[in-house]
């Protein structure tokens, strides 16, 4: 579509005219690079709760690119896409959650979210899965090591202390790991047949485990 025609669909209240238009002053393509008429026209068509347009504001919002209106709303306007499985937004989500930008960090969301856009296909996400995934396990050794062996606790954040030297080994291997049930977080480990079993007590000293809330 020309950019009249285009101009003048938009103009007239279509969604998918706003949004197209919107792209362009992003990408500066036909038209000169210009964030503000972005956001003024992704706007239009969010208001429409035009998935694309709700997106790609999140995103443009999220990248400093444009200024959101409150504090979170490039996540409120990332969650709908998220929760209808849309990989990009699923993936700038992920990096949200990663950076800490605009929303509070957590790397085990932007994991989960990173392996939901990898299992769709997008480009990039499995690669910056298994970085997280790294930067998780460095941090998370890091904090157990610092506590003393004391109790078995497990939070949304993952595994939160370790009761004895050899739940402490198994755990920094990866044997005994974390995992988010229906239940909620839990450790978890492989049987004798290589199937997955959530583990109620230590194995080794028999210490019961506790759900507590994530720390940071």
């Amino acid at each position: 579509m020309a950019i009249d025609g285009l101009l003048s669909s938009a103009e007239d209240g279509s969604p998918e005219a706003q949004y197209q238009l919107a792209m362009l002053y992003i990408e500066g393509e036909e038209v000169p690079q210009d964030y503000s008429l972005a956001e003024k026209w992704l706007r239009r068509a969010a208001g429409k709760n035009y998935l694309p347009a709700n997106r790609e504001l999140g995103i443009l919002i999220a990248s400093g690119s444009v200024k959101g209106r409150t504090e979170t709303e490039a996540y409120d306007l990332l969650r709908g896409p998220v929760d209808r499985m849309d990989p990009r937004s699923l993936y700038y989500l992920a990096l949200m959650y990663e950076t800490g930008n605009c929303i509070t960090r957590d790397l085990v969301s932007a994991i989960r979210l990173y392996a939901f856009a990898a299992s769709f296909g997008y480009p990039g996400a499995e690669e910056d899965h298994d970085r997280v995934q790294k930067i998780y396990d460095g941090e998370r050794a890091a904090l157990l090591r610092s506590r003393p062996l004391l109790d078995l606790q497990v939070s949304e954040n993952g595994i939160e202390a370790v009761c004895c030297k050899d739940m402490l080994d198994f755990v920094l291997i990866g044997d005994i790991y974390f995992i988010d049930t229906y239940k909620g977080p839990a450790i978890c480990a492989l049987d004798e047949k290589g199937q997955e079993i959530v583990l109620k007590e230590c194995p080794f000293c028999g210490k019961r485990c506790e759900q507590v809330p994530k720390t940071c």
